[in-house]
């Protein structure tokens, strides 16, 4: 008698609905993902995209061997489409249709328009901005082709970790703090959203544990200082005693870390216990440097000091740094993420920009930026774009401002830093940018440069400072916030395979999807595919969640290649209980993506016991004959000889570690009646035991080996 058990899998997919686009959906993006369940017995799926609902006029007809199909090519704004998969088996035959949804795409926001000129030197992938004017955010494609944007929500895009995560805030004109920060989606769902006690603004980002760093207003009343013109204007128009006393409103900025659940607030760090109100824009005006800051504190009520309007953070350097606008400077601050009650936390490491009086700043007085926008990290330089308002008081040659995108390595030291710009590009004229706009430095050495100029412009510089690319966004002010180069709207999108799914005939299990699995080998298997833009490391987690532990709690993570996937080998051990059978167990599959937290992906199953007589067994289950596994231990090869009784349509011979990785296919393709021989040459791996994969569509035997050095 040979014994088999099967997994019935009763598939839960807490991540979300496992058919995408859902019936009747409303998308925001032309791009767009498909995704379905696994089918018993599919070797791979047909997929169909149709313009009707009778499918006569058929826009993409594609076959996949995973979950999950992106189309970029076919689909487009207004338009209505309909889908449906079916199952394809390895005789061919094609099962039936898997449903008809129906779906359809809105309008898009923008008129963009781009111009390639280095088509050979572009860095692939797509572009986002975030715009104030018109309160909207919007993606493109290389040939300026909207692909993506936030509908009707008001919704201002401020970064994106550059594998799905999006952040950024929804103009609310009703409420007093009316930009609140949220993290959202590509379907404009807000998944955080700030408490809203404050006006937070700029960025925010969602740090490593899962909690939130954001900037928000800090308000203290001080004195106007005396040392240009507008002590006189103040004067004149609100008198002595407000202007000399601790009477106007100062506007500075602080940083705060907001629990992900709670929302509470973690830690703060507030400008005015770290800088000097001795600093300040304009400090050096009778030395001919003026800037602008003051020019609208007296109409407002309120003078804008510190203007912090960027933040990113480092964990590997315990660092948060910061983008001080209206004193032209950089802070990089000491914090110490994996303890927030860190005595030194909040303590400033250097800062870089402009001499001041406080004698504060560190390095970086003779780098000449000013008013600047974005704080972005490239190995450990700082890439941003210096809007150059001061420009031409720095620079008497210059009759009026300019900008220029800038990477400056801090050279930071024990001592503290020796700032140097190590490239540099001035924009023309009609780029120059007062406000916003921001520079991300690319993959592949290029610089995606933005700003408000000429209605709102974004252009990839190459190294050696010519245009690669431009886009124009058309805009009536040009008010673009930042614009991002990532890889794709799915970056790091994947799909979970389990080989040998099938239609279970088991007493009481009949017709009931499963796996079947030999009673002496329960381990488990599935594939896993990077349906994704980007190479992703994932994790996964497995484990009995029944009382009887079959599968010790396992968690792992495996590193997929973009377009690839890999088998992954879960090992578990039956314990079997005194009362007979039949046994199951109860276990969970979890997979996620440790680049965006969003995607989680997680299985339940039932792995239940059944017995099978010789003669019960599908005849393949006995077509392998393993007569020989040797020399075992083994170095350099092993030799691994065969007996097939009946042709296999598809067979595999795979090795894997003991922490089931897969590390070699020896053979994948059909094997005929007969003797066969292979010899397996292990290349570059450590000696220990290897587990020799022997499978076809209905059988699986796993035999050791011992690999020598």
């Amino acid at each position: 008698m040979s014994k088999y058990f099967f997994i019935i899998l009763l598939l839960s997919f807490m991540f979300s609905a496992m058919h995408r686009p859902s019936s009747d959906a409303i998308l925001s993006y032309t791009h767009v993902l498909f995704e379905w369940d696994q089918v018993e017995d599919a070797y791979e799926y047909e997929l169909h995209i149709s313009s009707d609902e009778s499918f006569d006029n058929i826009l993409t007809q594609v076959f996949e061997p995973s979950l999950i199909y992106i189309d970029k090519e076919n689909l487009d704004w207004e338009g209505e489409y309909f889908w449906r998969v079916r199952p394809i088996y390895e005789s061919d035959e094609q099962g039936p249709w898997i449903g008809i949804s129906r779906f359809s795409i809105r309008e898009s926001l923008s008129s963009a328009t781009s111009t390639m000129y280095q088509e050979e030197n572009y860095q692939d992938g797509i572009t986002f901005f975030g715009s104030l004017d018109g309160n909207f955010s919007a993606a493109f494609d290389k040939n300026g082709n909207e692909i993506w944007n936030s509908a009707d929500n008001n919704l201002i895009m401020y970064n994106t970790n550059l594998k799905g995560e999006l952040y950024g805030c929804h103009y609310q004109p009703q409420l007093e703090n009316s930009y609140p920060g949220i993290e959202f989606n590509l379907d404009n769902n807000f998944l955080w959203e700030e408490p809203n006690d404050e006006f937070v603004h700029h960025d925010l980002l969602r740090l490593d544990d899962g909690n939130f760093l954001g900037i928000a207003e800090s308000i203290q009343n001080l004195p106007i200082p005396p040392t240009g013109p507008w002590y006189g204007a103040c004067i004149n128009q609100f008198g002595a005693i407000m202007c000399n006393g601790n009477n106007f409103p100062w506007v500075g900025d602080k940083l705060i870390i907001w629990d992900e659940n709670t929302k509470e607030v973690l830690w703060e760090w507030d400008a005015f216990d770290h800088y000097s109100t001795n600093d300040y824009d304009g400090v050096y005006y009778y030395e001919g440097i003026y800037a602008g800051s003051w020019d609208l504190a007296f109409n407002l009520f309120r003078y804008d000091w510190t203007h912090i309007n960027a933040v990113s953070y480092d964990k590997s350097d315990n660092a948060i740094y910061i983008s001080c606008r209206h004193l032209s400077r950089f802070t990089k601050i000491y914090f110490n993420f994996d303890n927030y009650n860190d005595p030194n936390n909040g303590s400033i490491i250097w800062n870089i920009g402009q001499y001041m009086p406080s004698g504060d700043v560190h390095c970086g007085h003779d780098l000449n930026f000013s008013w600047q926008h974005s704080v972005s990290l490239y190995n450990g330089n700082i890439v941003t774009l210096d809007n150059g308002n001061l420009s031409n008081d720095f620079n008497m040659s210059l009759d009026h401002p300019v900008s220029r995108a800038i990477e400056i390595n801090p050279n930071s030291s024990e001592e503290g830093c020796d700032a140097e710009i190590v490239w540099e590009h001035t924009l023309p004229d009609e780029l120059f940018g007062h406000a916003s706009g921001g520079a991300q430095k690319l993959e592949n050495g290029n610089y995606l440069v933005s700003t408000v100029g000429d209605g709102g412009t974004t252009q990839e510089i190459s190294q050696d400072k010519s245009l690669v690319w431009e886009l124009k966004y058309n805009l009536n002010l040009g008010l673009i916030h930042r614009a991002y180069r990532v890889s794709s709207l799915y970056p790091t999108e994947f799909s979970v395979v389990a080989p040998g799914y099938t239609t279970i005939s088991e007493n009481g299990y009949e017709d009931q999807p499963g796996i079947y699995v030999p009673y002496n080998d329960v381990d488990f298997e599935v594939i896993l595919y990077n349906n994704g833009s980007v190479a992703e490391e994932y994790i996964y987690t497995f484990e009995s969640i029944s009382d009887d532990i079959w599968y010790e709690f396992t968690e792992n993570s495996i590193q997929v290649e973009a377009g690839e996937h890999v088998t992954i080998n879960i090992p578990g051990e039956l314990q079997a209980t005194d009362e007979g059978g039949p046994y199951y167990n109860d276990v969970q599959l979890v997979f996620y993506s440790t680049s965006n937290h969003n995607l989680v992906k997680t299985y339940n199953f039932t792995v239940h016991e059944s017995d099978y007589l010789s003669n019960d067994i599908p005849s393949t289950m006995n077509s392998y004959n393993i007569v020989g596994l040797y020399p075992n231990p083994f170095n350099p090869s092993v030799n691994i000889d065969l007996e097939v009784s009946s042709m296999l349509s598809y067979a595999t011979i795979t090795i894997y570690d003991i922490n089931g990785k897969l590390v070699d296919e020896i053979y994948s393709g059909t094997l005929a009646s007969g003797s066969h021989k292979f010899i397996w040459v292990p290349n570059q791996i450590s000696s220990g035991k290897y587990f020799i994969k022997f499978e076809s569509k209905d059988f699986r035997e796993i035999k050791e080996a011992i690999y020598i050095k």
